[in-house]
């Protein structure tokens, strides 16, 4: 019985990386899902945060933005994970830096201004709103085992797809989602812009 269960469980699992597989590939390969706008491969890139909403909010805070060639992984967190940090916001020094690369710098960017606004507008029940309305149970992230399933991930990332309009669709079967126009298959917690604009506006006007 539990063998059968054990096999069942193993062929589930390697069905799924398999069907996430052939799912990444088929978006790289089929660059005819490119939809054509303002945020898609023409994107005005590290070079014009000014595009980015928030901006004017974030800079009249204090926050800098910066393009820079690549960000040092100082803490180890990403070390034999396969990934590289495009962005990072600095909340001691009001720093927000982008790793400058070809036609992801606008959303990368919108992420980490969400970072600065969550920042800038700190506010524990609004925090506690948005964590009970995405499934999630801590804000902060203590290491790149919880990074993906971090409230302030979820919210970074939710801010830069409803602040550009961007279609996040779940695949199936799989904790990860698709970004269009973007193609990019992201592991990020992606709230409801119901959600995130109710916490913005707890953010911004606490009780």
């Amino acid at each position: 019985m539990w063998i059968v269960v054990g096999v069942l469980i193993a062929i589930a699992f390697i069905a799924r990386i398999i069907f996430t597989g052939f799912v990444v590939n088929a978006v790289e390969r089929f660059s005819a899902w490119d939809v054509a706008g303002p945020y898609s491969s023409g994107s005005p890139g590290c070079s014009d945060p000014v595009l980015v909403p928030g901006y004017v909010e974030v800079v009249q805070a204090g926050y800098r933005y910066s393009c820079v060639p690549e960000i040092p992984d100082t803490e180890d967190m990403l070390a034999n994970t396969g990934y590289e940090i495009a962005g990072l916001t600095d909340s001691i020094n009001k720093t927000i830096s982008i790793v400058e690369t070809d036609g992801v710098e606008t959303f990368t960017q919108a992420h980490e201004t969400g970072h600065a606004l969550a920042d800038i507008y700190q506010d524990s029940v609004a925090q506690a709103y948005y964590l009970s309305h995405t499934g999630l149970d801590h804000w902060y992230q203590s290491s790149f085992d919880d990074y993906f399933d971090s409230g302030s991930e979820s919210f970074a990332e939710t801010y830069a797809v409803c602040s550009l309009g961007v279609r996040a669709i779940g695949i199936p079967f799989t904790a990860n989602t698709l970004l269009m126009p973007y193609r990019d298959v992201v592991e990020y917690k992606v709230g409801t812009c119901e959600t995130l604009n109710k916490t913005l506006d707890m953010m911004k006007n606490p009780s």
